[in-house]
This record gives structure tokens, C-alpha cells and sequence, in this order.
């Protein structure tokens, strides 16, 4: 996965995946999951407010920020992107207590589990 300082994907659909304890965030593309970092009073700053609480956004040409309001679940992605959202998922998962320990291939498991009782 492709982490950049600049908006260079071309699309202009993001969600924040996380803020860090120095206010940078991590914005994903919901269309293509290349992830940038900008501070997060930046992004609040100039995003599309119109996009944030709706979802849409109605000005022609509109070049700021479209962060949707809620990001996406790990399932939802996957469903999406396959296999490629786990690329950055390190083998074991050791930053959350109750996952210790956990392979990277339980976490597919256990998502294409959950996406066979979707269908």
C-alpha cells in the first residue's frame, strides 16, 4: 500500500484511517487505498463541510478535501479490494492485547468467513 504527502491518486474520496498522538492523520482513498498523511487541523480546515455531513457534494470543480464522515470496515474494504487491503497488516498483530499473537492468514481466514455468511 502506497503512503504519499500528496494527494497524487487522482480521486478525491477519503477517509481518515487514523490520527496519531502529534495530530498527523492518515487519509485512505476509499477508490484506489493509496494513504497520505496531512495534520489533522489541516484537513479540517479544508475539506468540502458540504461532503463531510452528506456525502455528496453539489459545487462544480470543487477542489477540496470530499473525507467522508465514517471510514469504511475492514470487511467492507476487503469486499471492495480483496486481499490487497491486508498488505500492511504485519504478519502478527501485536499493537491490541486481545490479538496477540493472531497470523496475518487467521485474519483472511476470518474475513472470508464472514463474507460467505453476507451472501
Amino acid at each position: 500500500m502506497h503512503v504519499s504527502l500528496a494527494t497524487d491518486c487522482g480521486h478525491n474520496n477519503w477517509e481518515t484511517a487514523r490520527i496519531n498522538k502529534k495530530g498527523i492523520a492518515t487519509l485512505r482513498c476509499r477508490d484506489c487505498q493509496v494513504q497520505i498523511k496531512k495534520v489533522q487541523s489541516e484537513v479540517v480546515e479544508t475539506r468540502c463541510e458540504d461532503f463531510y455531513q452528506t456525502g455528496k457534494c453539489g459545487a462544480k470543480g470543487c477542489d477540496t478535501l470530499h473525507v467522508n464522515q465514517h471510514k469504511q470496515s475492514l470487511e467492507e474494504r476487503y469486499s471492495i479490494h480483496g486481499s490487497r487491503v491486508l498488505e500492511n497488516v504485519p504478519k502478527k498483530v501485536s499493537s491490541q492485547p486481545h490479538c496477540e499473537g493472531i497470523a496475518q492468514h487467521d485474519i483472511v481466514y476470518e474475513l472470508e468467513k464472514l463474507l460467505s455468511d453476507w451472501e
